[in-house]
């Protein structure tokens, strides 16, 4: 695990000023652009946060995710957005608690709240309100069901990316969509985005969605069974619904000698630290990820202290980064 000191040194500051960076010191005079760049390399070099003092505690809050152990490993996209919830729970003198909804829920006696990360059936919202806490989801919008969420602008971005492939002269667009097997029938919001953007556009381009899980292997295995497939017919210009499958595609591409952006363009989702490293660097949709889970925390506080008494929606912004995959 990574030392103040260590992370000081990576992101050119004190080590005074990490650690009250790290332990949420609202008093300290420091940039947001200084604030983010500490806590993003606090991340990328595993930090653990430590936890409250007993005797400093206002309770427990228990972090429930939709995937699996194996899966939140591996996915950083939801990892990033977890250290952000954890952060600032622990800023706070929240105890957090830990689980996996396909595994086990939190004991409602133990926990004063809930903040649960993913896409989550009618029936797992129904069983997470069973739990009669204070509740806030993260990457879903649900506030249809009476419960309070924290979420990207998912659609303006897709919109965003697609008009500018149109201006680049892209008439034959493609999706490399993702979904696991406990979406229940849940369409991500950005599959819903890209289609209908691309119906209302009908007249000016065609498209091609392809479908797989979020992961590296998945990518690859869809951009390859594409490029056998379609051949010369490949879209030139792709939307990746994660940047760890956009890795994935991009890795197929190269194996099979398709010039990237010349001969296909692709931009990602997501802004994972590894997307300024591979070749080429990945195009990609940078998400406040670490926000996320900060204004999810804010908004549960809300609900258990009683300033919030009505389900909210906060929808946090976007940045379109362009880097070699596409320009």
């Amino acid at each position: 695990m990574a030392t103040i000191r260590e992370i000081a040194k990576a992101a050119g500051v004190s080590g005074a000023t990490v650690s009250r960076v790290l332990s949420g010191d609202k008093t300290l005079s420091v940039s947001p652009e200084t604030r983010e760049r500490i806590m993003a390399t606090a991340q990328s070099m595993n930090y653990k946060i430590q936890p409250p003092k007993p005797e400093d505690t206002v309770g427990t809050v228990a972090i429930t995710d939709w995937y699996t152990k194996e899966v939140g490993m591996t996915d950083l996209y939801f990892r990033a957005i977890r250290w952000g919830v954890e952060l600032a729970l622990k800023s706070r003198g929240y105890q957090v608690s830990r689980h996996y909804f396909n595994e086990e829920l939190p004991e409602s006696s133990k926990i004063i709240g809930v903040i649960a990360i993913g896409r989550f059936s009618e029936e797992d919202l129904q069983e997470l309100s069973e739990l009669d806490k204070p509740l806030v989801i993260i990457n879903q919008d649900t506030l249809k069901h009476g419960i309070s969420c924290v979420t990207a602008d998912y659609t303006n971005s897709v919109k965003e990316i697609l008009t500018y492939f149109l201006a680049h002269g892209h008439t034959h667009i493609g999706l490399l969509a993702g979904s696991s097997t406990k979406d229940r029938g849940l369409e991500d919001p950005r599959t819903v985005a890209f289609k209908n953007f691309m119906a209302r556009h009908k007249n000016s381009a065609d498209s091609t969605v392809l479908a797989g899980d979020f992961s590296i292997e998945s990518g690859y295995k869809q951009m390859k069974d594409a490029i056998s497939k379609l051949g010369d017919e490949l879209p030139t210009a792709f939307f990746v619904e994660s940047d760890t499958m956009a890795i994935g595609a991009i890795k197929a591409l190269q194996e099979n000698n398709i010039a990237i952006p010349e001969r296909v363009g692709i931009i990602g989702f997501g802004d994972l630290d590894v997307s300024h490293y591979i070749t080429p660097s990945l195009s990609t949709i940078r998400l406040a990820t670490r926000q996320m889970g900060a204004t999810s925390v804010m908004l549960l506080q809300g609900i258990i202290d009683g300033t919030i008494s009505k389900p909210v929606k906060l929808i946090t912004s976007n940045e379109l980064i362009l880097r070699d995959s596409f320009k």
